[in-house]
């Protein structure tokens, strides 16, 4: 589980560019560790990460979408491009 502050800085990092704390912060909304569960979140930082190509954030978003409405999938792609 995550701590507070934990969060505070890899969300700070996701927001920078930094395409691993993305992959980390999708991954903490997609299981809900420290943090409110959100598909919608969990896919937007997965989306996110996507700028660099690899298999794993492709997996990742393809494996959260399956749960996620269409609706869901395009909220979350609006936010990601915010």
């Amino acid at each position: 589980m995550k701590n507070g502050v934990h969060l505070i800085l890899m969300t700070e990092a996701a927001e920078y560019g930094d395409i691993n704390a993305q992959f980390k912060l999708g991954m903490c909304y997609y299981k809900g560790e420290g943090i409110k569960k959100s598909y919608v979140d969990a896919y937007k930082w997965f989306y996110v990460a996507r700028t660099s190509a690899t298999e794993q954030d492709n997996a990742a978003c393809k494996t959260t979408s399956k749960v996620m409405t269409a609706a869901q999938i395009a909220k979350a792609e609006t936010r990601a491009r915010k």
